[in-house]
């Protein structure tokens, strides 16, 4: 038997909770595959294309998007069980990768685009999770891991250079997040501002370090993933895992898009008709619909993962856990805002 919560979970509902958010991100792919069958109807049936189309378009889109959420909250469950086994030990770094997923099918895509094999992506994800799948049952649930040690001095040490780097870093994206902002009054105004913007951030002195200071980010977060994920966790602080891990996936992807991509394979400029999947757009295109939820998923887990590491500095400062709990949440709604916003601008939206 294992606890949950208080809840007593038997062999079959702990395997149940283990294998739903892989399940989840394998189907991925074929939602947003259903959502352009449906945008391809009413695009071929125009006025006379009637509602089940949009219907169809809509509820592929939302349960695409319900794909991370899943992953969040099993997640959430399975860090929670007080005495891990070696199953749900991997079954909750599944989770955690799980609400990833955006991330790990844009890259896959990308990759795959550049190598010439664009139509493949989603049956390569579908063999990814099926792997992770595989990982996690083959695991023995009998006997618990042991958490790691709390002495070590090395998580300390790194935890703060951690959020000392992001602070930094914060800054960056901050004024990168303001630059899409302004996309909401329209192309040109963001393409302004991001030239002023270039000025700093892409500088031969700034612009390495920058890259220097996300890979660190990247690296010293996989460690802290690592120690954090083996032992037992509320659900506050498998939030702040969650959203590291997507946000560490999305660096990769997004230095790769950036660098490689768009810079070395297309010889194009990253601007606002790269982001935006210029001239077709980001929801008619069934390759570019992927942006959407990583976009939307990027931006929040920027502000909340932010707000998740400024409730632990309160906490540790003395601040009582119910104001630093809804600083937090309010720090979280802000981003889930803001992101919509930036998509909805790059959707098209002006105001």
């Amino acid at each position: 038997m294992t606890t949950i919560v208080g809840i007593k979970q038997d062999g079959f509902n702990t395997r149940f909770l283990m294998l739903v958010a892989p399940l989840a991100a394998m189907i991925y792919p074929f939602l947003l595959q259903g959502y352009s069958l449906g945008v391809r109807l009413i695009t071929s049936g125009g006025a006379h294309a009637g509602v089940l189309p949009w219907l169809m378009a809509a509820v592929f889109l939302i349960a695409a998007f319900a794909v991370p959420g899943v992953a969040l909250v099993f997640a959430i469950r399975l860090s929670m069980i007080a005495t891990a086994t070696a199953a749900v030990l991997q079954a909750r770094r599944a989770a955690l990768l799980a609400v990833a997923t955006p991330v790990i099918f844009t890259f896959v895509g990308v990759v795959l685009y550049m190598l010439g094999y664009p139509d493949f992506d989603k049956w390569v994800l579908a063999a990814f999770w099926a792997a992770v799948l595989t990982a996690v049952i083959s695991k023995g649930n009998d006997t618990a891991v042991a958490a790691p040690s709390r002495s070590a001095s090395i998580s300390f040490h790194l935890r703060k250079a951690h959020m000392a780097a992001a602070v930094i870093v914060v800054l960056f994206l901050l004024m990168h997040i303001g630059n899409q902002l302004a996309g909401l009054a329209g192309p040109d105004l963001h393409t302004v501002v991001m030239k002023a913007l270039r000025h700093v951030y892409r500088s031969t002195f700034v612009e390495p370090v920058l890259v220097g200071l996300f890979l660190f980010l990247v690296v010293s977060g996989f460690y802290l993933f690592l120690r954090a994920t083996a032992k037992p966790s509320d659900r506050f602080q498998t939030f702040q895992i969650a959203s590291g891990v997507y946000l560490a996936l999305f660096v990769l992807s997004h230095m790769n898009a950036v660098f490689i991509f768009a810079r070395t394979y297309l010889r194009v400029d990253t601007g606002w008709a790269f982001a935006t999947g210029a001239p077709v757009g980001l929801l008619k295109d069934p390759w570019n619909i992927r942006l959407v939820p990583l976009y939307v998923l990027a931006v929040f887990f920027v502000l909340s993962h932010f707000a998740s590491g400024m409730r632990v500095v309160m906490l540790k400062r003395g601040m009582n856990m119910n104001q630093a709990n809804r600083l937090m949440i309010a720090g979280t709604a802000l981003g889930g805002v803001v992101a919509v916003l930036i998509v909805l601008g790059m959707c098209g939206l002006r105001l």
